[in-house]
């Protein structure tokens, strides 16, 4: 007896047609992450304005739900920023287990008629995204907000802890410019930069990770001062604990974490050469392990760890936490900051490094059982020798409204199982022809199920069943 094709439950009380399955690659892990933060960006170029088009408005943004692979089992998720008039989106979900092994798969309904779903989506400045982020997460930033003005806690910390930052200098809303992930902060190199509270992020002897996404205006001159990325460090009454900055001497870049015990001397000192380039996005992570340093760029380690024992660094309870000057003084950084997160309490691993990069990067997520909306044109006659690779799946995809039309549109050559298992609720406009009028030289492989459950014949419809097994030439 042959199989029979396993059906994924649904959310219940959410529209079984609007749902949307996404597949983590496995391939970006080297080992299971648990409550990893995926991002997933939908769009247009996506083939997702589906989701657009039934929402139909940013006030909708929330009528929308993740599972996990099971379809029922609801997950956390943070928009970063809902763009409907240009049909994207960015949107943070926490995986709670992400394989190496084999691919992860999540959920994603919308439905324009659920209520909105407080209980597991929310804006960055509501409460309920606190749960994407785990509690080693004790920042995370997505410079998403409008720093126009200075205002206090302006750009706002998705965690718990509050760590909202404060815009300084001559900032602007033109300083909120489109970044890697949605939006992102322009520093201009004279007088802007963020300060945090930084009684929070004092490091000790945890294990931390630093990660960061960047794009460079201006790269620092060659013999000249360091760009500030960040630090918590105060000079003049010796309250240094630790800074990131990138300097240029011989014409080589250094990209320089140093932590302090107070004074000038550092007692950690970790420093890599990289190759930058201006206008170009770029992710860095810093992260300690132990009696260990590494430094990674894009995903990838930068040489070895530096060994760096146990050191002392300094508590500093009194200064703030700075990005793009050095505690708001000098050495400011001409650059865009995007992403910017800090861990402290557990070093990550080289494998959550390498999918945060992946993730941020848009190269994680592959979309697939997107509802299908509009006039469907399939095909009656096969001619060409076009690949279609995989499984062309529309069970469950027609929506009320859509016309079917299987005329002339099948001109490809098909590698892999057509299943167009189709359940047609409403009345068909035009015809649905099924006449398999297919030459000689085109063939199938795989099978061709054409099972169509018609409820309210339209006009001119014939009800058939046809399967062609692998293997017949057609």
């Amino acid at each position: 007896m042959a199989g029979r094709k396993c059906v994924m439950a649904f959310l219940s009380g959410w529209n079984q047609f609007n749902r949307i399955k996404i597949t983590l690659d496995k391939d970006n892990f080297d080992s299971t992450e648990s409550d990893f933060p995926n991002m997933v960006h939908i769009s247009e170029p996506l083939g997702l304005s589906c989701v657009f088009d039934e929402l139909g408005s940013n006030a909708n943004r929330k009528k929308i739900a993740f599972t996990s692979a099971d379809g029922t089992t609801e997950l956390y998720a943070e928009i970063e920023l809902f763009d409907y008039d240009n049909n994207e989106a960015w949107m943070h979900v926490l995986i709670p287990s992400a394989s190496s092994s084999i691919d992860t798969t999540i959920y994603l309904y919308f439905d324009s008629n659920h209520a909105d779903n407080t209980t597991y989506i929310g804006d960055s400045n509501d409460a309920i995204v606190h749960n994407v982020w785990n509690t080693d997460f004790k920042a995370v930033w997505h410079m998403a907000q409008d720093p126009d003005g200075d205002g206090a806690d302006a750009i706002k910390d998705s965690t718990s802890n509050a760590l909202d930052l404060t815009p300084n200098g001559s900032m602007t809303s033109a300083d909120l410019v489109d970044g890697k992930v949605g939006k992102a902060i322009d520093f201009d190199g004279t007088d802007d930069d963020l300060e945090a509270n930084g009684s929070s992020l004092n490091l000790s002897s945890d294990d931390f990770e630093f990660n960061f996404t960047i794009n460079f205006n201006n790269l620092p001159t060659n013999g000249g001062e360091a760009d500030q990325i960040f630090n918590l460090a105060n000079p003049t009454p010796d309250r240094r604990s630790y800074l990131l900055d990138l300097m240029q001497s011989g014409g080589v870049l250094y990209l320089r974490f140093q932590a302090f015990n107070g004074t000038a001397t550092p007692t950690i000192f970790v420093q890599r050469t990289v190759t930058l380039s201006t206008d170009t996005w770029y992710n860095f992570s810093i992260r300690r392990a132990g009696s260990d340093v590494h430094v990674y760029q894009n995903g990838a380690e930068l040489s070895t760890a530096t060994t760096i024992g146990s050191p002392t660094i300094y508590d500093n309870t009194d200064d703030s936490f700075f990005i793009g000057s050095y505690n708001g003084i000098w050495s400011l950084g001409d650059f865009i900051i995007d992403e910017f997160r800090i861990t402290i309490g557990d070093s990550r691993s080289a494998s959550w490094v390498k999918a945060t990069y992946h993730s941020l990067w848009d190269s994680m997520n592959t979309f697939s059982e997107i509802p299908i909306s509009g006039t469907i044109n399939l095909v009656n006659n096969l001619l060409d020798f076009i690949a279609v690779s995989g499984s062309i799946d529309l069970i469950n995809s027609l929506q009320l409204g859509s016309t079917v039309d299987l005329v002339n549109s099948l001109n490809q050559r098909i590698n892999g199982d057509i299943n167009i298992i189709n359940s047609i609720l409403q009345r068909l406009e035009g015809e649905l022809n099924l006449v398999m009028d297919i030459e000689e030289r085109t063939k199938v492989f795989g099978t061709l199920d054409l099972l169509n459950r018609i409820l309210d014949s339209g006009n001119g419809v014939t009800q058939n069943n046809y399967e062609f097994s692998k293997g017949h030439g057609l």
